[in-house]
């Protein structure tokens, strides 16, 4: 393929236009000659890039892969024009012909049937992340056999494609993806204790599996692990829990208290790649924690925690490896807050140095209107219970016994904690109890939701700006737990034992890895997608069964539907050929 310009002057005017073609030579008995494929309207790029355009779209349109790096600018104009030609192919023959080869058949076109459609692309996408970690080597490498290295990628995408149990993961398996054409197996006759015997020997291997993949994704992608991300959440459970041992009750972060609690641990860098997991009771305290994964820190790395982890004694513990930190204070400093200098729009800080450490205060709006909205909305209710007890005291059969008067105002209190401590409540009584009422110290309500925290560090070489920026990389581990919880279904767990539990989080923060692998490819390219778009995206593009008749037999084809744009772009930033299952024919 060429690109032709080409110039045309109207006859009534001077003007001259400019247009493009893409071109295609082809022989012919009396010689070569050339014939149009697309009209690329008008060009505004370098002459010179005109060959790497035409064949970066050849490539694609034949599925080749591209091993020259080109700029963005031209493989977004070929990502383009590539799925226009697809269209008009479509259009045209009803598919893309391999130019050098023609294959015809005289087909009764009432004949053909679509036996069955499968979808292709997030998974396609996965397993790619998966091959690139080249984890089928590392497997068989640990003696695993080719039936369990099989079946161990198919839970992994699995879970990344369709999160769900097991039982749903094989009916998706069976009846719904394409998966079986890109690992070249077969899952018709699967049983489900399949799924969940891999479970168990993927979990029988964890710390093997994640010190590989941490080794191998930090030379993929040239990880620095400068900062290291440390927090904890819990996920509930549904059943009894028999023979759980790790499995508690405690304070759900889900408001699911009414179920058993299992902690889980992520150790993750500034990128977002795991380093380390670790599965803890389900009413552990947190700062405890951090001594059991300690070893998975980079030396010289700076950890950055909440202030549930940051204790004086995990600080000290930090100080004594030889770790940097940065985390909220559980205090407050004796220092001179007045004044406080904008950050930016949202948020003004105050820079205190000692001789160990730096000190930032920081006052957030956004922090601030929050906090507001909550002790508002605790206040009003708390006011409103505590009302309803003095509004009884004016009633007939309303107990007004002060010890009974006193239990229900110290519950009260109990319950709304957060609040209560800033009122000042007086009960009056004799033999009963005549009166109450309550003050509330609207000087320390303002202070106490004001959006103000101290952010402390060892690292004395960091300015406002650089610490707030490190401090923020906090997100990226919230963000971690969101897409655990919401995109990969990490909850609710139906299983009731300990090791089957525990693999259900592992294969979990597997198909992360990939996730993360993905989306971290596609932000290199400009591309911001959740995973939650990029799989739904590509649910589209589609492994098909055809059937037809001729005269005397039957043809049935395997094919990749066309790619679509989306498709192509996605494919394109991850360096994927645009057509996973070649095409394949059979005759009987």
């Amino acid at each position: 393929m060429f690109i032709k310009r080409i110039e045309k002057k109207n006859e009534n005017s001077d003007k001259v236009y400019v247009y493009h073609r893409l071109m295609e030579s082809y022989r012919t008995q009396n010689g070569p000659r050339q014939r149009k494929i697309l009209d690329l309207g008008t060009l505004h790029i370098d002459q010179k890039y005109y060959k790497t355009l035409a064949d970066r779209i050849e490539d694609l349109v034949y599925g080749r892969q591209n091993l020259i790096s080109i700029s963005e600018e031209i493989e977004s104009l070929a990502v383009y024009y590539s799925s226009l030609i697809v269209k008009k192919t479509i259009a045209d023959t009803g598919g893309i012909i391999n130019k050098e080869v023609f294959d015809y058949e005289n087909i009764n076109l009432n004949s053909l049937n679509i036996l069955n459609t499968r979808t292709i692309g997030a998974e396609y996408a996965g397993l790619s992340a998966l091959k690139e970690l080249e984890f089928d080597k590392f497997l068989h490498a640990l003696g695993f056999s080719p039936e369990h290295t099989i079946d161990a990628q198919a839970s992994i995408i699995a879970k990344l494609v369709h999160p769900s149990s097991e039982h749903f993961s094989l009916k998706w398996l069976k009846s719904v993806s394409g998966l079986e054409k890109l690992l070249d197996a077969s899952f018709t006759h699967m049983p489900l204790n399949r799924l969940y015997r891999i479970s168990d020997k993927l979990l029988e291997h964890k710390e093997e599996i994640e010190e590989y993949l941490k080794n191998k994704e930090r030379d993929i992608f040239s990880l620095k692990e400068n900062i290291i991300l440390y927090d904890l959440t819990n996920t509930y459970f549904e059943g009894s829990m028999q023979n759980a041992g790790k499995t508690a009750y405690g304070r759900s972060k889900e408001k699911r208290s009414d179920c058993p609690l299992l902690t889980l641990a992520l150790v993750i860098d500034e990128k977002g790649f795991i380093k380390k997991t670790k599965i803890f009771k389900g009413n552990v305290s947190e700062p405890k924690t951090l001594a059991d994964v300690l070893d998975s820190f980079e030396k010289n790395a700076t950890a950055v925690m909440d202030a549930g982890i940051a204790s004086e004694d995990n600080i000290n513990l930090l100080k004594e490896k030889g770790f940097n930190y940065v985390c909220v204070s559980r205090k407050k400093y004796d220092m001179d807050i007045s004044d406080p200098v904008p950050l930016d729009d949202n948020l003004s800080v105050k820079l205190y140095r000692t001789p160990e450490e730096s000190i930032l205060y920081c006052e957030s709006k956004g922090k601030k209107i929050k906090e507001i909205s909550i002790a508002n909305k605790a206040r009003a209710s708390f006011e409103n219970k505590l009302n309803l007890i003095i509004e009884g005291l004016a009633k007939k059969y309303t107990s007004k016994n002060y010890d009974k008067i006193h239990e229900r105002i110290s519950r009260l209190k109990e319950k709304y904690s957060s609040i209560s401590q800033y009122y000042t409540i007086n009960i009056e009584h004799h033999e009963i109890v005549e009166k109450i009422s309550y003050v509330i110290d609207e000087s320390k309500i303002s202070k106490a939701f004001s959006g103000s925290y101290y952010i402390r560090t060892n690292r004395t070489d960091l300015d406002e700006q650089n610490l707030k920026e490190i401090y923020t990389l906090l997100l990226q581990i919230e963000n971690s737990f969101r897409t655990l919880k919401s995109q990969l279904s990490l909850r609710p767990n139906f299983h009731q034992k300990q090791n089957r539990i525990e693999a259900h989080i592992f294969i979990t923060t597997l198909a992360y890895r990939l996730l993360n692998s993905i989306t971290h490819k596609l932000k290199a390219k400009n591309i911001n997608k959740s995973w939650k778009t990029i799989n739904l995206e590509l649910s589209t593009h589609t492994v098909n069964t055809l059937s037809m008749n001729s005269k005397d037999k039957k043809i049935y084809i395997t094919a990749c539907s066309v790619p679509e744009s989306t498709h192509l772009e996605i494919y394109s930033a991850l360096e994927l050929n645009p057509n996973p299952v070649p095409r394949k024919k059979v005759i009987v």
